[in-house]
């Protein structure tokens, strides 16, 4: 996948400040590798993984998706966000990337010990 960029001509700047409020965001020479963690409220998740975080745009909506469509674009159909780094409070484009919904469940299912929130899978 290629390199976030954010795309400020088409950005809602007062939901992108009020997201950004509740990221806490590593050091620069950092923002690629560690994770942002979200700050803010939580809902959701099923199982080991927990929650994932929230954010309001008018409605309810995935604060890592959020994430992804400033920075590649809306997410297609029948796709879903996988966080590569397995945290499921992770909102670093860097560790974001669309799957089609089938693979990314079966993905999550076959995984046999997972830690959500460090960022680390033992498969």
């Amino acid at each position: 996948m290629s390199d976030p960029k954010l795309d400020l001509n088409n950005l809602n700047r007062e939901e992108y400040e009020r997201w950004l409020d509740k990221v806490q965001l590593p050091s620069p020479a950092k923002r690629q590798t560690e994770c942002w963690h979200w700050l803010g409220s939580t809902r959701g998740g099923r199982g080991k993984g927990g929650q994932y975080g929230q954010f309001w745009r008018g409605k309810p909506d995935y604060a890592h998706r959020y994430s992804f469509e400033i920075h590649y674009g809306p997410i297609p159909d029948n796709y879903e966000v996988d966080h590569v780094c397995k945290n499921r409070l992770c909102c670093n484009p860097w560790h974001l990337r669309i799957l089609p919904r089938r693979s990314n469940r079966r993905r999550v299912s076959h995984r046999k010990e997972v830690k959500w929130g460090g960022g680390t899978t033992k498969n």
